[in-house]
């Protein structure tokens, strides 16, 4: 214990001989320091954000996007649902033979045809576990949700196979309230 009283009184002296200019580096050091980390720890999940949506651009996305078919992010999706007045969302696990079938179909010019409004794409990828559970789809199939002012209005599953007649299914996920006349 006594190594520690020793070390201690050292200490103290050392602490005495530090000169007023010693100090004062010493404490630009610091805040420099301080301020690199807060400003790495800021920019870091933006960096991140960016790296995985250029990523996804490369190997996941089909290289041609057409005009009825948009593909959203991450950190897109939320808004998207929330800002626009109608908005169909095809949620597409990647790796999957059905999310293979389906970006056939959404890059056929003529299948695009028969669709009668605009669809935004999210593809699941990096918070894949996390999405499935807040939109609740199924893991293995592809999910098309349609949303009115916010708020789920009619979804479509497609289990099986992605056919032509699937744009038929797409067109009428808005059409969930239209009452039928007598």
């Amino acid at each position: 214990m006594a190594w520690m009283t020793n070390w201690w009184s050292d200490f103290k002296e050392d602490l005495k001989e530090i000169t007023n200019r010693q100090w004062q580096v010493l404490g630009i050091t610091a805040v420099s320091v301080l301020v690199a980390l807060i400003l790495f720890l800021f920019f870091v999940p933006q960096i991140q954000n960016n790296i995985r949506q250029s990523q996804l651009d490369a190997i996941v996305y089909p290289p041609v996007v057409k005009e009825k078919v948009k593909i959203v992010s991450t950190t897109e999706l939320a808004q998207t649902v929330k800002e626009q007045k109608a908005v169909t969302v095809i949620f597409l696990r990647n790796g999957r033979t059905l999310t293979k079938e389906a970006w056939e179909i959404l890059g056929d010019e003529k299948a695009l045809g028969d669709l009668n409004h605009q669809v935004y794409v999210y593809p699941l990828v990096y918070d894949a576990k996390e999405t499935i559970e807040k939109y609740q789809l199924a893991d293995d199939s592809v999910t098309c949700v349609f949303y009115e002012k916010g708020k789920e209005e009619n979804r479509y599953t497609l289990k099986t196979s992605a056919t032509k007649d699937w744009m038929e299914q797409l067109n009428a996920l808005p059409m969930a309230n239209v009452k039928e006349l007598d």
